[in-house]
């Protein structure tokens, strides 16, 4: 299970920096600015994919937290 969500920690990664254009650091602020960054810069279809994006983010974030405290 620890696999599946290093891979959508990945994915959503990759997701968001194909949106605002360059890399974004596995970091909450890095990605907190990205998302800034779409809602203003880009258009409404764009901050959409990057909500999304996010919130695939941050539950692979938490669930592999949660594997790794019960492991």
């Amino acid at each position: 299970m620890q696999e599946y969500w290093q891979k959508v920690h990945e994915r959503a990664l990759a997701r968001m920096a194909a949106v605002i254009g360059e890399e974004v650091a596995d970091d909450p602020s890095a990605v907190t600015l990205a998302l800034a960054f779409a809602m203003k810069n880009k258009s409404c279809m764009d901050a959409a994919k990057m909500i999304c994006a996010v919130g695939d983010w941050k539950w692979a974030r938490h669930e592999i937290e949660a594997h790794r405290a019960h492991a």
